[in-house]
């Protein structure tokens, strides 16, 4: 359920039916019915296909250490400079400056929010 927000199809996948079409009910073992699915897998397969022509590498593991250690010495280099970690404003205190780091109380703000309508979709069922 990565990512859903949308009530409607949150009570779509609450009682088991296709949170796409609505019309159908989920596959076993899976969210969606079998021909959204089918559908779903023909665009994806279409955009990493698409990827590929155009020289995109696929996601390994090494390719994740590798981003990781980039974004490690990123940030590294900026916190010695005493710039923001997310962003090149100078700081003083804190690792990230102010407008960094009210984002991402808003955004934590708004998540749990999210968590909280989720759960109480749960109860009321």
């Amino acid at each position: 359920m990565k990512g859903r927000t949308n009530p409607r199809q949150l009570l779509r996948i609450k009682f088991g039916i296709c949170p796409d079409c609505g019309g159908d009910e989920s596959a076993p073992g899976g969210l969606r019915c079998a021909k959204c699915r089918d559908e779903q897998n023909a665009r994806h397969r279409k955009v990493y296909a698409m990827q590929r022509a155009n020289g995109k590498p696929r996601r390994t593991p090494e390719k994740y250490k590798e981003l990781a250690e980039e974004a490690r010495a990123k940030r590294n280099d900026r916190t010695s400079r005493g710039q923001c970690i997310q962003c090149p404003n100078p700081v003083t205190r804190y690792r990230r400056c102010l407008r960094c780091r009210k984002a991402d109380a808003e955004c934590k703000r708004q998540y749990r929010n999210r968590q909280k309508r989720k759960a109480e979709l749960k109860v009321a069922a």
